[in-house]
């Protein structure tokens, strides 16, 4: 990214027809300053005579290390800097890191968004104690999935799992991943727990692994529809508390429609177009 920062020019124009976009090009006179520089975020005025985008200094990190405002006026078939953006933004170019310029259509209102280092230490500390508890739980159920591996729970689960199913196990393997997400909340979770004993039990029955294991985070997907803790989240950020109950019933029909298309395709997959897959490496 700091190469491409160094080198290229990331602002383009294009004209649009309807929703089709044709006629691509990069706006002439942007991006110049080389040296790390890189110019984004464009705010066009209403006239299409001006541009707003933030400069950032980028030293090989992912971000900035600043980001200021800089006005661009058209001049011919390109855009050139005003002489007068370093006195316009004076009081908000003061070393911070400022995004997503946004001016009002008269022009004279400008709604941005703003970070410092200090803001920005601020931020995590507020999301990370927040968020404390979450990670307990999350490094919990993580922690739990590689001690199933590692203490052979997975591989006796596994191997209970096909002596049980048989050559039904692609029915049951999605529904393995929906209910892994439905106690954890998390696909990754579901995976981290269920993963390994998908694989053992359809190296077992001669299933190709990648199957069963795909199914997994299949079916995990569809229970995320009715996993309580990604209810009771979606509620908090949309002010709908005490409604879980409801959302709940709404989705669950949903959930499990998506299921039975998952199942199909599974065993479509598993018995009727097998070579559709990738075959999974053997272990040395």
């Amino acid at each position: 990214a700091w190469w491409e920062a160094k080198h290229r020019n990331f602002n383009f124009k294009a004209t649009l027809t309807g929703a089709a976009a044709s006629a691509l090009a990069p706006v002439t006179s942007i991006s110049t300053g080389g040296g790390g520089l890189l110019d984004f975020d464009v705010d066009v005025s209403a006239d299409g005579q001006s541009l707003l985008v933030a400069r950032g200094l980028f030293n090989g990190g992912a971000l900035p290390s600043t980001a200021n405002f800089m006005l661009y006026e058209a001049a011919g078939a390109g855009f050139t800097l005003s002489p007068t953006s370093a006195a316009t933004f004076a009081a908000i170019n003061t070393g911070g890191l400022n995004y997503a310029a946004s001016t009002t259509a008269d022009g004279l209102e400008l709604c941005f968004t703003r970070i410092g280092p200090a803001t920005g230490a601020k931020v995590f500390l507020k999301t990370f104690k927040q968020l404390r508890f979450a990670l307990v739980t999350l490094s919990a159920v993580i922690g739990l999935g590689f001690l199933a591996n590692y203490s052979g729970m997975s591989f006796t689960l596994g191997l209970t799992f096909a002596a049980l199913t048989g050559m039904a196990f692609p029915i049951f393997s999605p529904v393995i991943g929906l209910i892994g997400v439905f106690l954890t909340g998390s696909v990754t979770s579901s995976a981290a727990l269920f993963g390994k004993l998908q694989q053992v039990t359809a190296i077992q029955l001669g299933l190709n692994p990648v199957l069963t294991t795909s199914a997994n985070l299949f079916g995990g997907v569809m229970g995320k529809l009715i996993s309580p803790q990604s209810i009771a989240v979606a509620c908090a950020a949309v002010g709908l508390v005490g409604h879980e109950t409801d959302i709940f019933r709404k989705t669950l029909k949903y959930s499990l429609i998506l299921l039975g298309i998952v199942i199909v395709v599974v065993l479509l997959q598993a018995f009727v177009i097998p070579w559709i897959l990738p075959t999974a490496p053997v272990a040395s």
